[in-house]
């Protein structure tokens, strides 16, 4: 049998690919905030993971999609009717399975700002602009915190936003 060093170094690497990733984002966060003289980011390790995550996120996007699709997600997403509440919304790659003629409005609650710009985008190219309430963290209903936990906003979410729009 052969030595395949590309395959073997392939398979002890791949596992960790992610990670790299991770890595190469809050490298390339950093130096992009330091070369455009945003110096506060040094100190403020949330805001550049977050914006690292949102990097990594979008670089990997394609694998996550397709991981999905092999997946229950796509049926359940296309069974959502009435008011629905998006935890977590990302880059709003759900968007698109939602059926526009079922779904009358949607909520999307999502701890990391850094995502607003990209979600927003993908709002609008779904045409949910006018049924989507978009509330990041810092903003909105005596704003989310970054590291607050879904299941403990949800009494707050339907007492504050769901309830008050299906009246």
């Amino acid at each position: 049998m052969a030595f395949h060093f590309q395959d073997r170094r392939r398979s002890y690497l791949e596992p960790i690919e992610p990670l790299l990733y991770a890595v190469w984002a809050l490298r390339v966060c950093l130096i992009n905030a330091l070369r455009s003289g945003d110096y506060g980011i040094l100190v403020q390790y949330k805001r550049l993971r977050d914006l690292a995550f949102v990097l990594w996120f979008q670089t990997l996007n394609e694998h996550f999609l397709r991981f999905e699709s092999r997946t229950t997600i796509p049926d359940l997403v296309a069974a959502a009717h009435g008011t629905v509440l998006d935890l977590g919304p990302g880059l709003g790659n759900q968007l698109t399975r939602f059926d526009q003629h079922r779904v009358e409005y949607i909520f999307g609650i999502e701890p990391n700002a850094a995502f607003r710009p990209a979600l927003q985008t993908q709002i609008a190219k779904s045409n949910w602009t006018d049924r989507y309430t978009l509330i990041t963290a810092g903003e909105g209903f005596g704003s989310i915190q970054g590291d607050e936990k879904p299941w403990s906003m949800l009494p707050r979410v339907w007492g504050e936003l769901v309830k008050p729009a299906r009246s």
